[in-house]
């Protein structure tokens, strides 16, 4: 909350959603964890930026099922299980189902590179992909995906992959942050590398688009989704033919407008 709007936003938001709002105010105020009483009754701690973006979600809809001390279940019309206690899980929620900040409807196939807990990857299908090939490298976060998935039926339309997007099949070493799980990496972009505590490596395989594509016989991508914190560079440089039959990517940038890859991707890089 950085902006004159957004504390306002908050203000009403907290107002409107917890019975306890001075007290949620009064901690906000000062930098304090929020321990919240919601209007149903739930008791939610979080830090204050996390806690807005709940409120975000309970304000277009959504409604806490289950809440524990590392977890919380979040439904409206899905329902999907978030980290609370670091990552990023509840601004993403905000960021894919409220924003929908990568698209409305789908109908072919898509492919979800980084797909965390599944949440975009349930996206996808409930909007209307016909086929969802995700991967996911990090064990906790990969399981986490695999419970959602199961827990919304969609077994059948989203494929999981418990694996890295590279430029060369083989073994890889992903650089993890306990802390920050959303910025795992096999290889990490600068900024990514110089703000971030990687604290272990898991050896996780690596795979490239052409062998997504040959094993799941897939012959036109409606979508590419790149969220692997610098594994886009290596990427888009080695599947110069796959490029050509993806509609749509939806990539990071990590050095500003004029990162190169970004010339690259249009076709306009050397």
């Amino acid at each position: 909350m950085v902006n004159l709007t957004s504390a306002v936003n908050y203000f009403r938001l907290t107002r409107k959603h917890c019975t306890n709002w001075p007290e949620v105010l009064y901690d906000s105020s000062l930098g304090r964890p929020v321990r919240g009483k919601l209007n149903s009754g739930e008791v939610i701690t979080l830090g204050r930026y996390d806690f807005y973006n709940l409120l975000i979600l309970l304000e277009s809809g959504w409604r806490v099922k289950e809440n524990d001390e590392l977890t919380m279940t979040l439904c409206k019309d899905v329902c999907l299980k978030v980290r609370t206690t670091r990552g990023l899980d509840l601004v993403h929620l905000v960021e894919i189902f409220r924003d929908r900040v990568y698209g409305d409807t789908f109908t072919g196939t898509v492919i979800d590179v980084g797909a965390s807990n599944g949440d975009s990857s349930i996206y996808f299908a409930l909007r209307g992909a016909r086929t969802v090939i995700a991967l996911e490298p990090m064990d906790e976060s990969y399981k986490l995906a695999e419970e959602n998935i199961e827990m919304n039926g969609l077994r059948g339309r989203v494929l999981l992959m418990k694996s890295a997007l590279a430029g060369e099949d083989g073994v890889a070493d992903l650089l993890v942050s306990t802390k920050s799980p959303n910025a795992n990496s096999i290889s990490p972009a600068r900024h990514i590398a110089e703000s971030t505590t990687f604290d272990r490596k898991e050896k996780v395989e690596a795979v490239t688009l052409r062998r997504i594509f040959v094993e799941n016989a897939v012959d036109r991508v409606e979508l590419l989704k790149m969220d692997c914190e610098g594994c886009e560079y290596e990427v888009t440089r080695k599947s110069v033919e796959e490029l050509k039959v993806i509609d749509k990517i939806y990539m990071e940038y990590h050095d500003g407008p004029r990162d190169p890859e970004v010339s690259w991707v249009r076709g306009d890089g050397k």
